[in-house]
């Protein structure tokens, strides 16, 4: 079964290991990858998992090891029609708290279902909860009370679940994706009656026949019973004994709790934190530090207002949290950073955050490179990347989410993108200087990064330009409609005469037809398939040199075929060719020359036929000479006429790619070609061509976007020839 990799984004740790916080046990953990795929759970580990009647290799209650869908590493387990596997902790939690931390992906139209155990003694059982997750993508939880809450869960994607159970404060506490969806008293029980104040495990049930769902990096962590000090549901300032339980304002060798839900304010500096400082709430550090000998631990979905100029680091007695022991910064955590100067990230914000907050009207400047998987929220002030990028998004399940209020980035913003409209870049060249760039009528999927960037083009060799221009780099889209916001204070010229230039890599290309409004000063543009460096100019000052160029065969010789669009003082064009088949030092040597059109405001279409070639893999160049005699080369083309005597199905190119790719064959006669795709099942996916073909050298364009990740076959049919090879397909 071809397996399907589904990731956030560039996580360097474990996401187990980035949850753990201080003080933790790992009762159990599992990530189903030492099991065999299509075989039974409690079959292979049956001293750990059990079903519910204790009959492992049950073919209805026991769930099978998959591969379709991992989280993490290879495996996972699927949970469908009654299947019932319960994880029994065996000597029952019943203080201090203990987490129940797994991960869940469920198929589009698909359900789920399952239940948090206080007691499992078959037949007797006790629940502490249990929840439906519905085809719909809404769930509902009964804990304390039928009904007691509904959320909305994601489809198609992994999304962290945790219960909280703290056992010696007889509460509950139940996650989904990193929001609190439900509090409860935990001895209520599921429905509201009595029941035991102790956890035993987890029951996972098939409970209906639209059931499907997985389950990855299950683990339990249970934190032992120790004297601390908590806050208050509200929270208020650290130094104010109205702000934690019992008036007890924390002092230096005792645990403190920010709890969820409530917010804490350093009103000073703490300098004498030589104990555990846990927050599972909010903790504004404002312009002050918390330091000692301790350790601190940001738990996952808790907040951190960062207001040091050196925000937060690892090691150093820099930023806001400055203890000696262990920080930890975790990923699935809110920062925000509200400073009143400038500020830098500082290395301790993780490489991935679930939301990041830009209120500084001063400025933030990225330390590392740094992706967002849920909201990135520019509410004031500039966020500057330096040299490194800001990614929103982790996936093309998980877009992420833009909230722009009165900020802009500076610098690389990456985002990712499907079949979307309206995608907002918000960026801009300086403090003062906004110019956004956005996407709409966008098709296909995958990531894209604009820059903008202050100044003339540095290939622009004209004077009447933008003093600016963007970057757009792209990571998977096939065509999108651009639109981009430049400012008065950056135009020199006529704007009027103003025209949309692109910069190939060797000479600009001048797009049309374009919507310029001067007054909003906004230039747009549809359908756009090839995404470099643009710019604004008038008309002349982008000279356009090259469109087009392109080499195929005629029998057994060669036809260069370019075009331009605009041309100014244009002499002509020497064709220049070399062998590539013996050496990897490439010796030019001219073979022609085309005369120029000179000054030209309309396209021209240009054609050179090279009849004395042999059985060689050549290249060819354009070296285009002005009036004055100033001239410029354009990049080579390559044609391999050697295999034009033989039958060839030559490697698909790029591969893996994402989501189209070039198949290239030849053949020795004309002859009726099939080219077939095929999964690894051996069925038909598509055909992509059935006529006859000339000899010669042929390519064509495979577009995969609505194929799933995973390798495919393309099989080529030619008269007696017939030839397979794989290709990969990584979305």
């Amino acid at each position: 079964m071809t397996k399907i990799y589904i990731f956030y984004l560039s996580f360097v740790l474990a996401i187990f290991i980035s949850t753990i916080t201080i003080g933790q046990v790992v009762v159990f953990e599992d990530k189903f990858d030492n099991y065999t795929v299509g075989q039974q759970l409690a079959c292979q580990n049956p001293t750990i998992w059990k079903t519910w009647t204790n009959n492992p290799c049950s073919t209805t209650e026991d769930p099978l090891i998959s591969d379709l869908y991992s989280f993490s590493g290879v495996n996972s387990t699927v949970i469908k029609q009654n299947n019932d596997i319960v994880r029994e902790i065996g000597t029952p939690i019943n203080s201090g708290t203990a987490e129940i931390n797994f991960q869940v992906f469920i198929p589009a139209g698909k359900a789920g279902y399952f239940n948090t155990l206080a007691s499992f003694a078959p037949p007797n059982y006790a629940w502490a909860m249990q929840v439906f997750l519905n085809s719909t993508g809404v769930g509902t939880v009964d804990a304390g009370a039928t009904n007691a809450a509904s959320f909305s869960f994601p489809q198609n994607q992994w999304f962290p679940v945790k219960i909280e159970a703290d056992l010696t404060a007889d509460s509950g506490r139940f996650w989904i994706n990193g929001s609190l969806i439900h509090k409860w008293k935990w001895s209520t029980g599921t429905f509201g009656s009595s029941n035991d104040k102790r956890l035993d495990g987890t029951d996972f049930f098939g409970y209906t026949a639209n059931d499907e769902m997985y389950i990855d990096d299950y683990n339990i962590v249970h934190t032992p019973y120790t004297a601390k000090v908590s806050s208050t549901t509200i929270g208020g300032q650290w130094n104010s004994a109205s702000t934690w339980l019992n008036g007890n304002v924390p002092v230096e060798n005792q645990t403190v709790e920010i709890v969820a839900g409530a917010t804490v304010t350093l009103d000073g500096h703490i300098t004498d934190r030589n104990s555990n400082t846990i927050v599972n709430g909010t903790l504004n550090c404002s312009s002050y530090n918390i330091s000692g000998s301790g350790n601190f631990v940001l738990s996952a979905y808790a907040t951190l207002l960062i207001g040091s100029e050196n925000g937060i680091s690892l090691t150093s007695a820099t930023g806001n949290i400055q203890v000696t022991g262990i920080r930890a910064f975790n990923q699935f955590a809110n920062y925000i950073y509200s400073g009143s100067t400038t500020q830098n990230t500082g290395n301790g914000l993780p490489a991935s955050v679930k939301n990041l907050t830009i209120n500084n009207f001063a400025s933030v400047t990225l330390s590392a490179n740094t992706s967002v998987s849920g909201a990135l929220n520019l509410i004031n002030g500039n966020l500057l990347t330096s040299t490194n990028t800001l990614s929103l998004g982790t996936s093309i399940t998980n877009l992420g989410t833009l909230t722009n209020s009165a900020g802009k980035i500076l610098g690389n913003f990456n985002r990712w993108i499907s079949n979307s409209s309206n995608i907002l870049f918000p960026v801009g060249t300086s403090a003062t200087k906004y110019t956004p760039v956005e996407l709409s009528n966008v098709v296909g999927s995958g990531t894209f990064t604009v820059n903008a960037i202050p100044g003339m083009h540095p290939n622009a060799p004209g004077s009447n330009l933008l003093q600016m221009y963007w970057k757009l780099t792209n990571g998977g889209l096939t065509s999108a409609d651009l639109s981009f916001h430049y400012l008065d204070a950056d135009v020199v010229g006529d704007e009027n005469q103003y025209e949309l230039g692109r910069y190939n890599g060797i000479s600009w290309d001048i797009l049309s037809p374009i919507s310029l409004n001067t007054t909003s000063n906004t230039a747009s543009i549809a359908g756009i398939n090839s995404f470099s460096d643009w710019t604004l100019g008038e008309d002349g000052a982008l000279p356009v040199e090259l469109k087009s160029f392109t080499a195929t065969t005629i029998g057994s010789k060669v036809r260069l075929n370019w075009n331009t669009a605009t041309e100014i003082n244009n002499y002509g064009f020497e064709i220049e060719r070399a062998k590539t088949s013996t050496s990897s030092l490439l010796v030019w040597e001219k073979i022609g020359f085309v005369n120029g059109s000179g000054n030209s405001n309309s396209p021209k279409s240009y054609t050179f036929i090279d009849d004395n070639v042999s059985s060689e893999k050549y290249s060819y160049r354009l070296k285009q000479i002005d009036n004055d005699g100033q001239f410029e080369y354009s990049s080579p083309v390559q044609i391999d006429l050697a295999s034009l005597s033989t039958f060839s199905l030559h490697q698909n190119y790029p591969n893996p790619f994402n989501p189209s790719t070039t198949i290239q064959f030849s053949l020795p006669a004309a002859l009726n070609v099939k080219i077939i795709i095929f999964n690894l099942l051996g069925q038909e996916i598509q055909t992509l061509v059935n006529e006859t073909k000339e000899a010669g050298i042929h390519e064509i364009i495979f577009d995969a976007q609505n194929l799933n990740s995973g390798v495919y076959l393309y099989k080529i049919e030619a008269g007696s020839y017939i030839q397979t090879r794989k290709m990969t397909l990584i979305k």
